[in-house]
This record gives structure tokens, C-alpha cells and sequence, in this order.
């Protein structure tokens, strides 16, 4: 049986010890994958729970946030995004608050060095 696997050459028998190879191989890299996938959720765990250490009010704040126009238009938006461009919701999301946090930060940086220069300025 001829069958191609990553690497080999049409024409060339596929051998036991190849296959092994590559099943081995491919085993590596889904228990790599899946470790990764652990961690990450470990640190992302981590990163969010010490930021509710100092805040205990958050899930208050969070909840009060979450039932206002402002945040179900947020939501509206985000279910428009992913019809519009064919993207999971979750994907949309991403990408809203990902445009968002570019936009915040550009602004900071730009208040800033506004604020700087006006500081120099005689």
C-alpha cells in the first residue's frame, strides 16, 4: 500500500518504523499543545484572581456595568460583527475589545505627550 505522510516521496513504501515515527511525533505535539493550553489557563487563572484580591467589590461593579444600555450595546455590536464577518462571537468580541484597548492606549499615549509638551513649553 502506497500511502504519503509528511516528508515522505511519492513512490516510496510506507515502513512501520516511519508511521511509529511520525504517530509518535504527532502524539508529542498534541501533549505539548495540550499543556500549553493547561498553562495558559493556569496563568490567565492567576492573572485574574490576584487582580480580585485587591478589588472585592469588582463582581458588584462588574455586574452593575453589565446591565447597562451602554454594555448591552456592546453586546449588540458584537453579535452584529460576527454576522457581518462570519466570525464566531467570541471571535468578535476579541476583536471589538482588541480595537478598543488600541484605541485607549493610543489616546493615552497621545494625552500624554500632549501633556508633556505643554509642561515644557515656556
Amino acid at each position: 500500500m502506497w500511502n504519503l505522510h509528511p516528508g515522505m516521496k511519492p513512490g516510496a513504501p510506507q515502513n512501520a518504523s516511519y508511521s511509529a515515527d511520525v504517530a509518535l511525533e504527532m502524539k508529542r505535539k498534541a501533549e505539548e499543545s495540550a499543556q500549553r493550553a493547561r498553562l495558559n489557563q493556569v496563568f490567565n487563572t492567576a492573572l485574574v484572581s490576584s487582580r480580585s484580591e485587591s478589588h472585592p467589590d469588582s463582581a458588584r461593579e462588574i455586574q452593575a456595568l453589565m446591565d447597562t444600555p451602554a454594555f448591552g450595546a456592546i453586546l449588540q455590536s458584537i453579535q452584529l460583527l460576527a454576522g457581518e464577518q462570519g466570525h464566531s462571537e467570541m471571535d468578535a468580541a476579541r476583536e471589538v475589545i482588541r480595537t478598543f484597548r488600541k484605541m485607549e492606549s493610543l489616546w493615552t499615549e497621545y494625552l500624554v505627550a500632549e501633556g508633556v509638551n505643554r509642561l515644557q513649553s515656556p
